[in-house]
């Protein structure tokens, strides 16, 4: 695009505070393009210094977007099948869900806040980033095992309505809820070693609750495992917690 075509569709989206490096666009602030309708991004912008939006689109690729983001950045609700020139610095939250990705790769690796790529298509977890400071969203996928999942999540992991046969790669460290539920998981192997609120497992084939992790809060699970010598053993351990908080 010629300089003048830039500055008119700048303008015309409402975007201010802006400098052109080589037609590269840097803005002093955030960007807001959600729900214009948008099919491509005309210009290339470069860094962008607060959030980046461009959710509720008709996107097939991210060419256009920013290399690097100050705040969040979302490209929600789009028809994207790739996160090929992603930026790979976030500095809040980064939302890819409600799209057509099969993959992460190409994924930031580094993000400051939650992490939500839920109701995709996708097969594996591969190339997400290995630290999560807040919460993973991978809910409503067609997962069938957690294997490239992060290895620390600060937040919450939630996982449910998948087609998980088994939790091996689960985070080794969750600090919020793990929510596993609504899967065809039979045995808990593999599932994170640490759980730092509730850990619901629900509505799976689970025969027991083998390999239960330390829980600091609820376990929610099916009626026929309240039984098991596992549960016995949590429920004494959360009740004795309670009594001394």
């Amino acid at each position: 695009m010629l300089k003048q075509e830039i500055i008119d569709w700048l303008d015309k989206m409402g975007i201010s505070n802006y400098s052109l490096r080589n037609n590269l666009v840097d803005v002093d602030g955030s960007v807001y393009l959600s729900g214009r309708n948008l099919k491509v991004i005309p210009v290339q912008f470069g860094i962008v210094k607060g959030y980046f939006n461009c959710s509720w689109n008709n996107l097939k690729s991210l060419e256009g977007i920013p290399q690097t983001v100050g705040g969040y950045f979302d490209c929600s609700k789009n028809n994207l099948k790739s996160l090929e020139g992603i930026p790979q610095t976030v500095g809040g939250y980064f939302d890819c869900s409600k799209n057509n990705l099969k993959s992460l790769e190409g994924c930031p690796q580094t993000v400051e806040g939650d992490f939500y790529c839920h109701r995709n298509k996708l097969e594996s977890l591969e190339g997400c980033p290995q630290i999560i400071k807040g919460n993973f969203y991978c809910s409503k996928n067609n997962l069938k095992s957690l294997e490239g999942s992060p290895e620390t999540v600060e937040g919450n992991f939630v996982c449910y309505d998948n087609d998980l046969k088994s939790l091996e790669g689960s985070p080794k460290t969750v600090g919020g809820v793990f929510d596993c539920s609504y899967n065809n998981l039979k045995s808990l192997e593999g599932c994170p070693q640490t759980v730092g609120d509730d850990f619901d497992c629900w509505d799976n084939k689970l025969e027991s609750l083998k390999y239960l992790p330390d829980i600091k809060g609820q376990l929610l699970c099916d009626d026929h495992l309240r039984e098991s010598e596992e549960y016995y053993r949590w429920e004494f351990i959360f009740k004795m917690n309670q009594r001394h908080a």
